[in-house]
């Protein structure tokens, strides 16, 4: 059932473009005013901010009702729990900019988060812009962990190719909160949203979103806190993740030719997903801890093995780094368990190192 808010405040600057802020929100209370002071003090005021309350039970839903009376750019729609993709679909239905971006409700954008993504697209005239982020702990503590796609220091300006390939290759992140683009970019027939029902969400849309804008605009302003909790839906599924991993994978292998990129940017992309398929087979092994493979272990490797023999005769062998090389050598030898069972008892000594 739905429940609408308010009428639109009159603290908007009318003449900026309207920017939808999409918020998905499940059972994040002690997170969510956080996160929600900060987007009604955005330095960029021509705001629709959209909460999704997806179904919360921890008072999260009434947190959102109660934010209507203190701003009247913010409105809020009550689902039943359908998951993070439903919620942020949802969200773009009811979307009304001529921008978008989304913001997950237990993490904190800084003020300047929205002013910095569309004065980025602007001055560059770009249709997508991307920002950088650093990591916090469950307590708003910095988390020291750097990627190579967050640590460029000035603009970098890309074209539609190039941008699709850094996102598919992993050199550009693919966080659906790092990113604003325009509306149409998803609305235009055929409408693209979030697979629902899934993990890893981002991988299988970011791209789509970009494969349909000329420039991105990737600026150096670190403007949004990321948080991880120990607790999250990313660590507690594993197995799961990792399948919905290979899903998105065989996607885009799928769409890549259709997508108008040069045959050097499809064969570095399939080189990378050749990469990503034998990290998951791994992965898969290891975290099932080996010997005697359960059923949805086997049944998950059957799967990423056959993905691997279908794409191993279509890309360039040589553009592996070696240890993907040896490590599929080994699978093709019927290794790959033996190599994960010694990981995973070596990972279990770095561990707990009494058990060695």
């Amino acid at each position: 059932m739905e429940a609408m808010a308010a009428q639109i405040g009159s603290d908007r600057d009318e003449g900026q473009d309207l920017v939808s802020v999409i918020v998905p929100v499940y059972n994040v209370r002690r997170y969510l005013k956080a996160c929600l002071d900060r987007l009604i003090e955005q330095t960029y005021r021509n705001l629709e901010i959209i909460l999704v309350d997806d179904g919360s039970t921890d008072g999260s839903g009434t947190i959102c009702d109660e934010y209507v009376g203190r701003d009247g750019r913010i409105r809020v729609i009550h689902q039943g729990n359908r998951g993070l993709s439903a919620a942020r679909n949802t969200g773009l239905d009811h979307a009304r900019g001529t921008y978008v971006c989304f913001v997950d409700s237990d993490d904190i954008p800084d003020d300047r988060y929205v002013e910095i993504l569309v004065r980025g697209m602007e001055t560059h005239h770009a249709d997508v812009a991307t920002i950088r982020f650093i990591r916090i702990d469950e307590n708003g503590r910095p988390i020291d962990r750097r990627t190579s796609h967050n640590q460029y220091g000035s603009v970098r300006i890309f074209d539609r190719e190039t941008a699709v390939t850094l996102i598919l290759t992993d050199r550009l992140q693919s966080f659906s909160w790092a990113y604003a683009a325009r509306l149409s970019a998803y609305n235009d027939h055929p409408h693209i949203r979030f697979p629902e029902g899934r993990f890893m969400e981002d991988i299988a849309t970011t791209y789509r979103v970009m494969a349909r804008s000329s420039h991105l605009a990737a600026l150096p302003d670190i403007v949004y806190a990321y948080r991880e909790r120990s607790g999250s839906i990313l660590r507690s599924k594993r197995r799961a993740v990792t399948a919905d991993t290979i899903t998105a994978v065989e996607e885009i292998l799928e769409s890549v030719s259709d997508l108008g990129l040069s045959e050097d940017a499809v064969m570095g992309i399939r080189c990378h997903c050749f990469e990503l398929l034998v990290s998951c087979h791994y992965d898969v092994l290891r975290n099932g801890g080996v010997p005697g493979l359960d059923r949805g272990t086997a049944a998950t490797t059957r799967r990423t093995m056959s993905s691997l023999r279908a794409l191993a005769p279509r890309i360039d062998v040589s553009r592996l780094p070696a240890g993907t090389r040896l490590r599929w050598r080994l699978a093709r030898c019927h290794l790959s368990p033996v190599v994960a069972f010694v990981e995973h008892i070596l990972r279990n000594r770095m561990r707990d190192p009494e058990l060695s």
